[in-house]
């Protein structure tokens, strides 16, 4: 499943249904992000190599297939995709498919993203519910990938409950 997941996801973002192409690896000059004038610029480049060493401190099961990961963290099962030629990437968590979910509980994710999802966000691509993180790769640091696997996993098992990442609650409140 997670393997047909990751797929779907890498074909909708080649947008076809040719295999996706080869994601050449990121190029070894870093990038700097500009700074407000108060700071100095600071070198965040992200490589697949740092990304690779953070997930698998934080996941346990994991694969790696080039620029693709599969691992399972508390308990859920996770897919992390990258692509490097356009600086993105994402954590995916299946959680349900759509026409399993009620008016109750499309209401409620629609609220959780507004409210109690954070950074991760519900979402759905060809008929199934995920809970994902989506960034760009290279200004991607290592708390902040450390926090969104933690999110994405949270959001995805609080599903049919509390529909929050767990980190805290925006705004005026829940669904």
């Amino acid at each position: 499943m997670r393997l047909h997941i990751a797929l779907c996801l890498c074909l909708a973002a080649c947008g076809g249904s040719a295999p996706a192409p080869e994601c050449p690896e990121p190029a070894s000059q870093p990038r700097v992000n500009v700074s407000p004038p108060h700071e100095e610029p600071t070198v965040t480049d992200m490589t697949l190599e740092e990304l690779d060493r953070i997930v698998r401190v934080e996941a346990t099961g994991v694969r790696r297939e080039r620029t693709a990961w599969e691992m399972t963290y508390q308990g859920i099962d996770l897919v992390l995709l990258t692509d490097p030629t356009h600086d993105r990437m994402r954590i995916v968590a299946g959680v349900i498919a759509e026409q399993d979910m009620n008016d109750e509980q499309r209401a409620a994710v629609m609220a959780a993203n507004f409210h109690t999802a954070l950074d991760a966000r519900y979402a759905t691509s060809r008929g199934v519910l995920y809970a994902t993180f989506i960034h760009p790769l290279s200004s991607l640091n290592e708390r902040d990938l450390r926090s969104a696997i933690r999110q994405v996993a949270t959001l995805a098992a609080t599903f049919g409950t509390q529909y929050s990442s767990g980190e805290l609650v925006f705004g005026a409140g829940a669904h």
